[in-house]
């Protein structure tokens, strides 16, 4: 099994500057995975154990060799490639980095050829897929990376799954935790080690009591609050086993279907999100709500 190949993979880039708008690249050697030639800003998987934080300063410690401070996060994406003609699905979580160009030096010389620092207006080519990217639909988080270095909120992961029947969807509404009293999609946070279609899964078969083989990927939510942010990867069920039941009931009042075009309004704001790039697939890349 290959991450991003056979399930969808996570990763931290990060994008080097020295607080004075000139950005550090690397040049990919032909000993990379992939993207070979390409100039790259640095990045790498989301390891277990890790925050996203965390991953983007243990990443930059190993390629360049020196400390970093996180400036900011970018607005996370998906991103489709074709890698030897087979599809790839990563979720990217960029982020802006501060680091002293007296102490960045090639700290993977397998797969980094050389080091370049370049300004915004004259960047090096090819670029890899995922910084022209995030370039083009995120100029103004780098506008502003001369900036002071600003606190990060915590990013916490979870799935939400959208259960159909017929023109239907199934919600339920809380009561005893945060959200009481609105309506939720059946979903939760992601445990270590577990994959996101996994999560999406078991949390189905723990709220609902439904058992299902086979989800489709809808998209991802970015649902902002004052002090941390969720991100909800969105599923969607067409074909399950059993009928659902009330299986947390000091946490749900019920489970009741409602009609596409008859949702309530007392909605959790990151799962009416979801509904909605469901039914505009056009939206599902990142969509980003405040519940601030």
């Amino acid at each position: 099994m290959k991450v991003g190949e056979d399930y969808i993979g996570v990763t931290t880039p990060f994008y080097c500057n020295d607080g004075k708008g000139n950005f550090l690249f690397n040049k990919r050697s032909k000993k990379c995975r992939d993207e070979q030639g390409k100039w790259d800003t640095g990045g790498g998987k989301l390891e277990f154990g890790l925050t996203p934080e965390e991953n983007v300063l243990k990443e930059v410690k190993e390629e360049y060799g020196c400390k970093g401070i996180i400036q900011k996060s970018i607005p996370p994406f998906t991103l489709f490639r074709t890698n030897n003609i087979k599809k790839t699905h990563w979720i990217v979580f960029p982020f802006l980095v501060k680091v002293k160009k007296s102490e960045v030096k090639i700290g993977d010389p397998v797969e980094i050829d050389e080091l370049g620092w370049f300004r915004l207006n004259k960047l090096p080519t090819p670029l890899h897929p995922g910084v022209s990217y995030t370039l083009k639909h995120h100029k103004k988080y780098f506008r502003d990376s001369r900036s002071s270095v600003s606190s990060i909120p915590t990013q916490t992961m979870g799935t939400v799954v959208i259960v159909l029947s017929g023109n239907k969807i199934m919600l339920g509404k809380r009561k005893n935790s945060y959200g009481a009293g609105l309506y939720g999609l059946p979903g939760g946070r992601v445990e270590s080690s577990e994959k996101l279609v996994d999560c999406a899964k078991r949390e189905l078969t723990e709220e609902t009591g439904l058992k299902v083989n086979r989800l489709n990927y809808v998209g991802v939510v970015r649902d902002l609050h004052e002090d941390y942010s969720f991100m909800h990867f969105v599923f969607l069920c067409k074909s399950y086993k059993g009928k659902p039941c009330l299986k947390e009931p000091d946490k749900c009042e019920a489970w009741e279907w409602f009609a596409r075009n008859k949702i309530p309004t007392n909605i959790l704001p990151g799962h009416k999100a979801a509904i909605e790039i469901f039914l505009n697939p056009s939206r599902a890349n990142v969509n980003e709500v405040s519940s601030v």
